[in-house]
């Protein structure tokens, strides 16, 4: 014998509900991003990978955590103290003067600086 109507409609809003809060909590996921990313734009926002407002993880790293080499000369050029895993804002502080510090390098070895 079939279940009452009623029962399968309450099953059924009870199988949405799960499914939106599901989507909810990965559209939460998704949204979040690590901020250094948005502090490289804030410094050079006219840079072509800066053009949707950020760029991503990959300016710096292959594959996070693993540094590229512009993100290990970055890394070199943070000062002592501000690098990672320690609280976000005394890393961001510290990644400005970092960022400016090797403009003049040619870290990936193409023949241009960093800053061009």
């Amino acid at each position: 014998m079939s279940p009452p109507i009623r029962t399968v409609l309450v099953g059924s809003t009870a199988a949405l509900g799960a499914t939106a809060l599901a989507l909810a909590l990965v559209g939460v996921e998704s949204e979040a991003q690590p901020p250094a990313p948005t502090a490289f734009c804030g410094v050079y926002p006219d840079a072509p990978i800066c053009e949707g407002g950020d760029t991503d993880c990959t300016v710096c790293h292959t594959t996070p955590p693993s540094l590229n080499t512009y993100g290990a000369d970055l890394a070199a050029a943070l000062v002592p103290g501000t690098e990672r895993p320690l609280h976000e804002d005394i890393f961001l502080e510290g990644l400005q003067p970092a960022l400016l510090s090797i403009e003049g390098l040619d870290s990936d070895g193409d023949g241009y600086l960093n800053i061009e």
